[in-house]
């Protein structure tokens, strides 16, 4: 404990003032309302909003606070910050909380409503923009659009000719030429996404399928389509976007942050991507509910949250995804590329690729990297870092040559648990995982079109493998009836997508225990589990109901796999 605390501990003592009492007298507490932020007035909040932030930057243990209501912020109160775009910046700040009002269920009751032209690939901006920071909270916000870019409606009729009429829900958005991007069907009594291949998945395939307005009807929509009129039936549910493309859409972007928490969120829709996450130290995530609301059926076209080489602490609790196209929750690194092999103990990098560039800002003298050679990687410690050279510790492997590559474990998690959340009904992998140090238990994965838990590279472009993962307490039930990488077939899979490697073994030290699997089955037959490139994995008591596979164990690529199901 510092000194100075002492000194405040003592001073509570002799002056019988509780220490909490005094810390929040140090606190500067700064409401919108003092700047003209009013809610529920249906006036641009944007400024005034902006206004209040400002008037604290620079300074520390600030909160920001909102009354209860509908903020508004109007496409033209959109900001430009060098390269990014959003409604609300907080840039360089330590010690600040954006904090929304609750209800009397403790839900988040203050909104951030964005107010966009209604029409198909709007680029959008971000809600909130929060950058460069050192210990900030956002507590107790509902982050929303009005209008929305994604509708519902129910299928009306299907007729010999591939025409499809649907009839769009009360409340929900539509206009004459509605793209399809990120379609899906829904059961409506249950409100589950229904098994079966996508109604429109291509990044543009929606721009060729539009829905007309049927005369002399106001929510009354048709469209010539034998995709279509094969995929639907008369009284589903239809979902879906008018927007998929725009690379500034995010609903937050949270970057280069030290101890981030986001507590009380709830997201209902989305222009792209939910949020986006690169370079934190420390990241809390409690009571993130991203899901559909009212006669919606679904959230966003793109991921839900999507996190990209960061490093400390991850914890995730009560966090729902639901309603989202691709993959819900994503940890990713990528693998590295040696330009060249100086001598046995330094590597260069020239910088001339993405990756390259990443990793030279993030590794620091003490860091370790993991090569990808030989039976199993290869750790060795950084002594110095200058001008591309990167000097190491301990000799390097023979194998260690100009286009190996490596991971950074500056770019991993030193611990990260997923605890007590709720994943379902994604068009997508439920949680793609890509780093080590992994707890995942009492969380519910259900109906999800991929993989529930992937380990490791999906694609060439990401990586790396998993080491010390545990897997317990969980349900699954009811994923995995798409093999959309082929032949990874498990609720909980380990992936080895990638063209660098073969049969390498390099997934280590899982434990998969204390699960209960339920009601994977499928024309391709999936498994609850599906092991591949893994060594010292464990799985054991383990329940399966209803499952076509139990375990699939790839013998030419895994080493040392115990099952005691």
């Amino acid at each position: 404990m510092k000194s100075n605390t002492w000194y405040i501990l003592l001073l509570c003592l002799l002056l019988q003032i509780p220490f909490s009492a005094l810390k929040a007298a140090s606190e500067l507490h700064i409401a919108v309302a003092d700047f003209g932020a009013i809610p529920d007035d249906g006036k641009c909040d944007a400024a005034a909003i902006r206004q209040a932030i400002c008037s604290a930057e620079g300074k520390e243990n600030i909160i920001i606070s909102f009354e209860s209501g509908v903020y508004n912020l109007n496409e033209d109160a959109v900001l430009f910050r060098e390269n990014y775009k959003a409604m609300l910046f907080v840039w360089g700040q330590k010690n600040w909380m954006l904090k929304g009002a609750i209800d009397e269920q403790g839900n988040p009751a203050t909104t951030l409503e964005m107010n966009l032209r209604l029409g198909n690939q709007i680029t959008g901006a971000s809600h909130l923009d929060i950058r460069d920071n050192e210990n900030i909270k956002v507590t107790n916000f509902i982050l929303d659009q009005n209008p929305r870019f994604a509708t519902a409606a129910k299928v009306l009729d299907i007729s010999d000719n591939d025409k499809v009429i649907i009839e769009v829900f009360e409340g929900m958005p539509h206009f004459d030429g509605m793209q399809t991007h990120s379609a899906n069907n829904w059961d409506l009594e249950t409100g589950q996404l229904i098994k079966g291949p996508p109604i429109t998945i291509a990044m543009t395939l929606g721009e060729k399928h539009v829905f007309t307005k049927a005369e002399g009807y106001k929510r009354r929509y048709e469209i010539q389509s034998k995709r279509f009129a094969s995929l639907l039936k008369p009284g589903e549910g239809l979902s879906f976007h008018f927007n998929v493309i725009a690379g500034e859409a995010r609903t937050m972007d949270v970057y280069n942050n030290i101890n981030v928490e986001l507590e009380n969120i709830f997201v209902h829709n989305a222009i792209g991507m939910i949020l986006g996450g690169g370079s934190n130290t420390n990241m809390t995530f409690r009571k993130v509910h991203i899901k559909p609301e009212g006669s919606s059926l679904a959230v966003g076209p793109r991921d839900g949250i999507h996190l990209a080489r960061n490093t400390g602490r991850l914890l995730m609790e009560d966090v729902v995804v639901k309603g989202v196209r691709w993959d819900p929750l994503v940890s990713y690194l990528g693998f590295v590329s040696i330009t060249e092999r100086i001598d046995d103990q330094s590597i260069l990098l020239d910088g001339q690729s993405d990756k390259q560039k990443l990793a030279l800002e993030a590794i620091q003298p003490g860091d370790y990297l993991k090569f990808w050679v030989g039976d199993k990687p290869i750790k060795n410690k950084v002594v110095q870092v200058l001008d591309g050279k990167i000097t190491l510790a301990d000799k390097l492997a023979p194998a260690v040559l100009q286009g190996t590559y490596f991971s950074p474990e500056a770019w991993y998690w030193d611990e990260a648990i997923i605890r007590g959340c709720l994943v379902e009904s994604n068009y997508g992998t439920g949680l793609v995982y890509e780093c080590d140090n992994l707890l995942v238990e009492k969380s519910i994965f259900r109906n999800n079109s991929y993989a529930d838990i992937g380990l490791g590279p999906t694609s060439k472009n990401v990586g790396a493998f998993c080491e010390n993962i545990l897997i317990r307490n969980n349900l699954f039930e009811g994923s995995t009836w798409i093999d959309k990488y082929k032949n990874y077939r498990g609720s909980i899979t380990t992936f080895h997508k990638s063209p660098f490697f073969d049969k390498e073994p390099y997934h280590q030290n899982i434990h998969i225990e204390n699960n209960t699997f339920k009601d994977i089955t499928g024309p391709e037959k999936p498994s609850a589990i599906h092991i591949k490139n893994a060594s010292e994995v464990v799985i054991r008591q383990n329940k399966y109901i209803n499952i076509d596979n139990m375990v699939l164990i790839e013998e030419t690529s895994t080493t040392r796999i115990i099952v005691k199901d």
